[in-house]
């Protein structure tokens, strides 16, 4: 077997090529959900605007669900011996993973941006889809969580943190609903309602989220450094 065999790129390929094979299919879980959400809690006909904010909710959750069920065989005691017995570069497989879940990640955003094209939910008469920019950063920011909340040792730090940031992010999500819910459509305005906050400050709010996301990722990869479950680090 050549040295190639086990050059990092080669490696990568092995790693991203077997999540791949494994869970591609995985991926069509997203149409269905992401259907499903263009039409969660939407009343057609109050206004030309339709907020998409359900669609990456739903997104993001089905995100958080499939990194749970990616990546716990890897770290659970009756797989984790196998895992790392492999001939790669933890680290390297590692990336692999974290590569399979951005995209991931990217194809159901971009399937909630194909049903904002073909007008999903919005029975032909919706004028404009409007996007905010933190929910399109969402289910990045859920799957780097989870990632991270997957390969950290869950002492009393940990459950602090989870449910710090659990409830932050659950009481940002009822705020920013209930304040899109509040500007409404008025006949003055030719019922298009404007925006809950500028566009500018929304585009912040969305880079410290793409922030946070980098954050928990950087942990994770310390923790599955640290990672013990018998083998040789």
């Amino acid at each position: 077997m050549s040295q190639t065999f086990y050059s990092p790129d080669r490696q990568f390929r092995r790693a991203l090529a077997a999540d791949w094979q494994l869970f591609s299919t995985e991926l069509l879980y997203g149409v269905p959900y992401i259907v499903v959400g263009f039409y969660a809690l939407r009343w057609v006909g109050t206004s030309q605007v339709y907020n998409v904010t359900w669609p990456f909710v739903f997104a993001a959750g089905l995100a958080a669900w499939l990194t749970v069920h990616i990546c716990s065989p890897s770290i659970k005691r009756k797989s984790a011996l196998y895992f790392f017995a492999l001939p790669q570069n933890r680290q390297t497989a590692f990336n692999g993973r974290l590569a399979f879940l951005f995209i991931l990640v990217l194809w159901l955003v971009v399937l909630v941006f194909v049903g904002c094209g073909i007008k999903l939910g919005g029975a032909g008469i919706t004028a404009c889809y409007r996007i905010h920019p933190e929910f399109v950063v969402l289910p990045f920011l859920t799957t780097s969580a989870v990632f991270w909340g997957v390969h950290c040792l869950h002492s009393r730090t940990y459950w602090f943190r989870v449910s710090l940031f659990g409830a932050s992010l659950v009481g940002w999500l009822f705020w920013k609903l209930y304040a899109i819910s509040r500007n409404p459509a008025n006949a003055g305005n030719n019922y298009w309602p404007g925006r809950e906050m500028p566009l500018g400050l929304q585009f912040v709010v969305a880079g410290l989220f793409v922030a946070i996301s980098v954050r928990f990722i950087l942990s994770a990869r310390t923790a599955w450094r640290k990672r013990q479950m018998g083998a040789v680090q």
